[in-house]
C-alpha cells in the first residue's frame, strides 16, 4: 500500500491521480484512503473518486460501474 499511496504523498493541492489495481487491493486502498475498515468491493472495470485533502484525509464521492454507463461505439 505504501508504495501505491506514494503519488498521493507527493501530490500538489488540485492534482488527479487515477490509482488502477485488482481487487482486493484497489478495495484495500480506497479504505485506508477513506479511514474505513472495509471499503465496497468493487465490480469489474469500476471506478470511483476518492478526494484527498492536504492532511491525507480522503472522503468517497463517487462509485461508477460499466452497467451505469451508456457505453456507444463511434
Amino acid at each position: 500500500a505504501t508504495q501505491a499511496l506514494a503519488p498521493i504523498k507527493h501530490a500538489a493541492e488540485g492534482d488527479l491521480i487515477a490509482l488502477v489495481s485488482h481487487m482486493p487491493k484497489v478495495q484495500s486502498l480506497a479504505a485506508h484512503l477513506c479511514g474505513m475498515q472495509r471499503f465496497p468491493a468493487f465490480q469489474t472495470s469500476a471506478a470511483c473518486l476518492v478526494e484527498v485533502d492536504p492532511d491525507g484525509h480522503g472522503a468517497f464521492q463517487w462509485m461508477m460501474d460499466p452497467q451505469s454507463l451508456d457505453l456507444r461505439s463511434a
